[in-house]
């Protein structure tokens, strides 16, 4: 049991830096993309949820979530860091 509790402690240790850096990579996006990421990915707010508190359509942040994702893959391809 102890063992498993150890495995249990390091896993959610491991999450809680994933989640750290990918929060750092994205607080180096403009505002707009950070804003969009950090409501979907940290906040864990859906895409409607995220639409209503912008009072904009859905397809709109659709298209927002994309364009934040790919300003996000162009900062890491720079930064070379496979880790995130």
């Amino acid at each position: 049991i102890v063992d498993i509790q150890n495995e249990i402690d390091a896993a959610v240790k491991g999450l809680i830096e994933c989640k750290q850096r990918v929060i750092s990579y994205i607080e180096r996006l403009e505002p707009d993309d950070y804003d969009i990421l950090h409501k979907l990915y940290v906040q864990y707010m859906d895409l409607q949820d995220v639409a209503s508190s912008y009072n904009k359509s859905y397809s709109l942040v659709v298209a927002k979530r994309r364009n934040a994702l790919d300003a996000l893959q162009i900062l890491l391809d720079r930064k070379g860091d496979d880790d995130v």
